[in-house]
């Protein structure tokens, strides 16, 4: 999807790049690379440049915190994803398990997000067992919908997810919530 975007811009090195390395991705630097022009074609940076300038700008973070901070998430992503996409996170089957849960399951995600394509989304909440499930899109958003639709996202947040949270059970100790 990002390739035939970046095609129909006529974005010539985005197309370059995105053609060295088609999905399924073999390297988490073809990750990376799809990412980075996702990104710029949604109008955010690349991400990179977004998650250093979060480091960077971040209310009371030294560069020591930023260089730590940035470090961290560089060996978290090589350890669960891999730079050969065979890390611990790379072999989870999230719907292998049992798929049954005992608290209502909503995801809220941009529609056209291509990091997490939404199909994927609507396929695991179609498969699970809940008090209460949804999917629940954002149209017109992207991976980032809770920050650049962010207003669309609380609107969900009031009328799907809060009469259901407010609900209490009469019994504390169970892990239910149940609609009044």
């Amino acid at each position: 999807k990002v390739l035939a975007s970046e095609r129909a811009r006529g974005d010539r090195q985005a197309v370059k790049e995105l053609e060295a390395g088609p999905p399924p991705y073999k390297k988490l630097a073809d990750v990376g690379t799809q990412r980075k022009w996702s990104s710029i074609y949604a109008g955010d940076p690349a991400p990179a440049v977004q998650f250093t300038r979060f480091a960077l700008l971040a209310p009371r973070y030294s560069l020591g915190d930023a260089w730590s901070y940035i470090s961290g998430f560089m060996a978290s992503q090589n350890h669960f994803l891999g730079p050969n996409l065979e890390g611990e996170f790379m072999k989870v089957d999230l719907t292998a398990g049992n798929m049954a849960f005992a608290l209502p399951v909503f995801i809220i995600q941009g529609a056209e997000d291509v990091w997490t394509p939404a199909a994927l989304s609507r396929t695991f909440v179609d498969k699970l067992t809940a008090p209460e499930k949804a999917f629940i899109p954002i149209e017109g958003a992207g991976h980032e919908a809770l920050v650049r639709n962010t207003p669309e996202f609380l609107k969900a947040m009031r009328e799907r997810v809060r009469p259901i949270a407010g609900a209490r059970s009469s019994d504390p100790s169970s892990p239910v919530l149940v609609r009044e």
